[in-house]
């Protein structure tokens, strides 16, 4: 008698319908399970469990879960489809309902963060900015960068600034070096992780060569060489008359092939005669006369010695060489 009366119990029971909302969610969205038991029954508890995972759990009807906890429960990762149902506990007696329906909630994999670096190119001392932007929708705790040679993550803020030496300390490289990075987030409410960025890369110069390749920018033109040559001629006011010509001449000669020694035998003859030709051009009637007050003139002369490359053997039998000598 007393189990007819409880299989017409259980037969009068009606099944709770499970309602979901939102039905689509990420890994780091939050899901609402409503197990509605009929109005005309007095519930102690409801209960929840997924097909996949099979585990009941007790929860109170109307339940809020994340994308990760309903991941966990079904023993599934992402993306997923997770599948629940529910039921219910009488309040007198005990007696379990019959199942509700099946409700499906689509999980997502959550969306990566894009990394953004500024500049992209430095040296070891300069700094770069690594952004790691992660999407606004989703509450983060901390985020991870990490370089593809290094693979050691490595805790920052989202907006971190790093020197070049400190990069390259990370991705185990010495200068000059490309270092690729990347990042990804942890969900505060979770903990779980997000897909990792697309690669951003860094061109770490080194600051010695960067300086040295500046100094070579100013060096002389292949192929020629020069010379600064100063020709003193100085003319003092006194009793005496000024020295000759020809002693003044002299000694700018000699002071003059004192600097072109270094040109070979050839080029200093050369220039030997343009002096001397220079010389007696400058000298005239004008150098002997008195002055009337003391002056100093110093007259300099750029010299330039071109020498080919590649000088062809008719060339160097004939001895043939160009000076130039300019008057400032």
């Amino acid at each position: 008698m007393a189990g007819r009366l409880l299989f017409v119990i259980l037969m009068s029971l009606l099944p709770p319908t499970l309602t979901v909302n939102p039905p689509v969610i990420t890994e780091t969205d939050s899901v609402t399970l409503h197990c509605q038991t009929p109005p005309s029954v007095s519930v102690s508890q409801c209960y929840f469990y997924t097909l996949s995972g099979g585990t009941v759990r007790l929860f109170p009807c109307l339940k809020t879960l994340t994308g990760t906890e309903l991941l966990q429960m079904s023993q599934q990762s992402s993306p997923a489809e997770v599948q629940v149902k529910c039921f219910y506990t009488v309040k007198h007696g005990g007696i379990n309902s019959p199942e509700s329906n099946v409700s499906s909630i689509i999980i997502q994999t959550p969306l990566p963060p894009t990394l953004t670096v500024n500049p992209p190119v430095i040296t070891e001392t300069d700094s770069v900015t690594l952004h790691c932007q992660t999407p606004p929708s989703v509450s983060v705790s901390q985020c991870n960068f990490y370089t593809l040679s290094g693979r050691i993550v490595r805790l920052f803020p989202c907006l971190k600034t790093l020197t070049g030496t400190e990069l390259l300390q990370m991705s185990q490289q010495s200068s000059p070096a490309e270092v690729q990075v990347k990042c990804f987030y942890t969900v505060k409410y979770g903990g779980s992780t997000s897909p990792h960025s697309d690669t951003s890369s860094i061109t770490i110069h080194n600051t010695l060569e960067n300086e040295s390749s500046t100094t070579q920018s100013i060096a002389p033109s292949k192929g020629t060489t020069g010379w600064t040559v100063v020709m003193s001629k100085n003319t003092r006011s006194s009793s005496s008359s000024s020295p000759t010509p020809v002693k003044a001449a002299s000694a700018e000669i000699w002071k003059f092939v004192a600097v072109v020694a270094g040109c070979g035998v050839t080029v200093g003859v050369s220039l030997l005669v343009s002096a001397i030709l220079c010389n007696n051009r400058r000298a005239g009637p004008d150098e002997v006369k008195r002055q009337d007050s003391k002056v100093e003139n110093s007259d300099t002369y750029h010299m330039y010695c071109t020498i080919p490359e590649e000088p062809a053997a008719s060339d160097l039998m004939m001895g043939k060489m160009y000076s130039t000598v300019q008057s400032h």
